[in-house]
């Protein structure tokens, strides 16, 4: 016998034991957000089934910790504990370290009749009955030493196609490969020369937007630490000082993040501070709940500078592969001005519901323009706030049904 969701009259296969496995679950980001937003729709869908949620000691944390993040009730998820396969005596051979591992989970998939990758990055193979694979980016078949517009060897060329022939044949295990965005998409078909369908993240978007309670305010969220896909504070920090030169002294900036464990990061934010001195700007590292609620309520505005001065065609990773962040500000009203990269086209109508920059000097035109304007603040307030439904929980949970039922996913924001 077939479950079938209420209201749908195709019947789902049947799973007994689900897995989703994510490396980094600790992390608590957008990739554990998606994770626990999925397990409380399996939940609902296969009442009976067992659901185990897969990582390494080192990343573990408990449900409690999950539905608390991200305001889900699991009921009948597991954390299951599983070893990190590293082998001290191959420290100096990764590839290898790299293939027994991913090998290792490959095995583990067979225990269910639905796996699911959650890990960046991850090589595994899958050998479930079902199997899905989500994607946050693909993983660049060419090795660190032959990117970034550095000049190689032909001599090297078979290298780099024999990594991406191994990705295409490991991950085209999988029954449905999921992007996060259309971006993420056209680079897993460079990259690995698979296709894959988008499906956007799950935001939890305000039923209603309340106005009056906005202020002369400037968010910006964004974990804070150094190195790759960099949140670029220092680009917002030197334009809220630009703004205060070109006549506009009335607003604030505040940043909200994460403390990340990426070493060079307290660093990283004492250089911040020292920027910031004797600027209306304020740091919210590690802000709980309440406070990060307070500041999407009451701030006017979203600055989102991720991807600036990175070079798209060679570091593509370095943008912002969606913007959870963008539609989070964009669902309380805070109108949003980001720099255009990644997936951020994909969620702001540019002028209506958003502005998208693509240099300093635009980016300061468009935020003088909004701090000047109330009306066209509340307009495009509205708008933004209607435009984040597009990508609210119940469009994701209609996506995973519908891809349950083995249908196609053809969603964009304009067609949900």
């Amino acid at each position: 016998m077939r479950s079938t969701s209420p209201g749908l009259d195709r019947p789902y296969p049947r799973f007994a034991r689900i897995g989703i496995y994510d490396a980094y679950l600790s992390t608590l980001g957008g990739g554990e957000n998606f994770l626990a937003v999925l397990a409380e729709l399996l939940e609902e869908e296969y009442p009976d089934a067992k659901i185990d949620i897969l990582t390494h000691g080192l990343y573990r944390v408990p449900v409690d910790a999950l539905c608390q993040r991200f305001d889900v009730t699991l009921q009948r998820t597991e954390i299951r504990e599983i070893p990190s396969a590293r082998r001290s005596y191959l420290t100096r051979l990764h590839p290898l370290r790299r293939i027994l591992h991913e090998k290792h989970i490959e095995s583990i998939s067979e225990e269910y009749d639905l796996f699911v990758n959650n890990t960046i990055f991850s090589l595994a193979p899958a050998r479930s009955a079902t199997s899905l694979y989500m994607c946050m980016f693909p993983l660049d078949p060419r090795p660190l030493w032959m990117r970034g517009g550095r000049t190689v060897s032909p001599f090297f060329a078979p290298y780099s196609t024999m990594r991406r022939w191994l990705y295409r044949r490991w991950l085209g295990t999988y029954d449905r490969i999921l992007a996060n965005s259309e971006f993420t998409r056209g680079w897993i078909r460079r990259y690995w020369d698979l296709d894959a369908s988008v499906l956007y993240p799950p935001i939890a978007t305000a039923p209603t937007l309340d106005l009056p309670h906005k202020r002369n305010a400037i968010l910006a969220l964004g974990r804070f630490f150094p190195g790759d896909h960099n949140k670029k504070h220092d680009v917002l920090i030197a334009m809220i000082d630009r703004l205060r030169r070109e006549g506009v002294s009335d607003w604030e900036l505040h940043l909200a993040g994460g403390r990340t464990r990426v070493p060079g990061t307290d660093d990283y934010i004492a250089r911040l501070r020292r920027q910031a001195e004797g600027l209306p700007v304020y740091f919210h590292i590690d802000a709980s709940s309440a406070e990060l609620q307070s500041l999407l309520s009451t701030c006017a505005l979203f600055w989102h500078a991720t991807g600036f001065g990175e070079d798209a065609a060679e570091t593509p990773e370095k943008l912002e592969h969606f913007g959870m962040s963008t539609v989070e500000a964009m669902t309380h009203g805070c109108v949003p001005v980001v720099y255009s990269c990644g997936g951020q086209p994909e969620i702001i109508e540019h002028g209506r519901s958003g502005f998208l920059w693509h240099s300093l000097d635009e980016f300061c035109d468009y935020a003088v323009r909004l701090a000047r304007n109330l009306s066209l603040r509340a307009d495009m307030a509205v708008h933004a706030h209607e435009r984040s439904k597009r990508f609210g929980r119940e469009v994701f949970r209609s996506s995973v049904r519908a891809l349950l039922r083995g249908e196609d996913l053809t969603l964009s924001p304009e067609s949900t």
